[in-house]
């Protein structure tokens, strides 16, 4: 059957992630159509540029299931290779996601870009399939981008709660405003990025 394909790296499925993953289940429910979220096994740049590429922020486990979470019928993941790399956008689209994916419409983030040299804009795109482009997602005035997360995992800000300094690990995805919930959400994450080979140790 077509499908809605919702397309991107995901690292961490934050805020701004779970936005175009909501829209694009949203959007296949409205048609009658399954959500095939489309992602790779590891960061792009873990090939492309191995000595520069950052931490993975969550596991492909992880992501996998608050992919499921969010609705998506299925998630496909694609090996990141050299070979991927250098594959023309227009190749991309008619091979991977029009023949294999039988996609409809795409949702993507708005800086995402696929195809060799990121060919593969939101703009290119627009122009030869249905294409929806989610705008970054800000709280606070703030916008939520996995760079940011990274940074405020390593340098946590210090929140006073109840007479203590504790840090908020991933504050930015927080969506209560309860301080006991937050000083429950903090300390789950906490434990969590501890797991994650190569992130500093944060207490």
């Amino acid at each position: 059957p077509a499908s809605v394909v919702c397309i991107g790296t995901f690292d961490g499925v934050h805020l701004g992630h779970q936005a175009v993953v909501r829209e694009a289940v949203r959007s296949a429910n409205h048609r009658h159509m399954p959500c095939l979220v489309l992602t790779f096994d590891h960061h792009p740049a873990q090939t492309l540029a191995p000595d520069k590429a950052p931490k993975a922020i969550a596991s492909l486990d992880e992501n996998l299931s608050l992919f499921d979470s969010l609705g998506a019928a299925l998630t496909v993941v694609l090996r990141f290779d050299k070979a991927l790399s250098e594959t023309r956008a227009e190749e991309f689209l008619e091979n991977v996601l029009l023949l294999r994916m039988r996609a409809k419409s795409l949702v993507l983030g708005h800086d995402f870009a696929f195809g060799k040299g990121r060919e593969g804009t939101p703009q290119w795109l627009s122009q030869r399939i249905e294409t929806t482009v989610i705008p970054p997602f800000e709280m606070e005035g703030k916008r939520v981008s996995s760079t940011g997360i990274r940074v405020a995992i390593q340098n946590p800000p210090p929140i006073r709660i109840g007479g203590q300094l504790t840090s908020a690990q991933y504050q930015y995805t927080l969506q209560g405003s309860d301080l006991e919930e937050l000083y429950s959400w903090s300390n789950q994450f906490l434990q969590r990025f501890r797991r994650i080979d190569g992130l500093t140790d944060v207490t």
